[in-house]
């Protein structure tokens, strides 16, 4: 099981106790899951390299976010936003953006998956769009 080998590793790296796994153990749930379709090799400092600023990266960067007390909006600049808004930033009042950022933590005990690449919501239509051509071409093929 891969939470005994990350577990095992953990322990002789002393990077956790023997009493904080044996905690974890007896927890009815204890929120750990591994996603480990990607193999990084332990020689390929790329690789560990892109996992940690992966792993390291903040939600939403301060640096972006701009708070304007004169008309009391919060301004947010980015370069990813969804192509359908045709631009590059977003206002909102306080409130609604301090909804938005906490809305991405997860209640007390329930899991969360996040999918991306071609399993990604937003490949979803890109998708859908190439499956009804391939049946498209073997229905005329057929």
């Amino acid at each position: 099981m891969m939470e005994i080998l990350v577990f095992g590793m953990l322990l002789d790296e002393e990077r956790i106790s023997r009493e904080l796994v044996e905690k974890m153990h007896a927890w009815k749930h204890s929120g750990f899951s591994v996603h480990c379709d990607t193999l990084i090799d332990a020689h390929d400092p790329d690789g560990r390299k892109a996992l940690a600023e992966y792993i390291s990266r903040a939600p939403f960067s301060l640096e972006r976010m701009t708070f304007a007390e004169d008309s009391d909006t919060v301004l947010y600049r980015g370069e990813y936003f969804h192509p359908g808004l045709g631009r590059n930033f977003e206002v909102t009042d306080p409130l609604e953006w301090i909804a938005r950022i906490t809305s991405h933590i997860p209640r007390k005990g329930a899991k969360q998956v996040i999918y991306y690449g071609a399993y990604s919501q937003a490949s979803a239509p890109a998708t859908r769009a190439g499956l009804r051509a391939r049946r498209r071409l073997r229905s005329l093929a057929g």
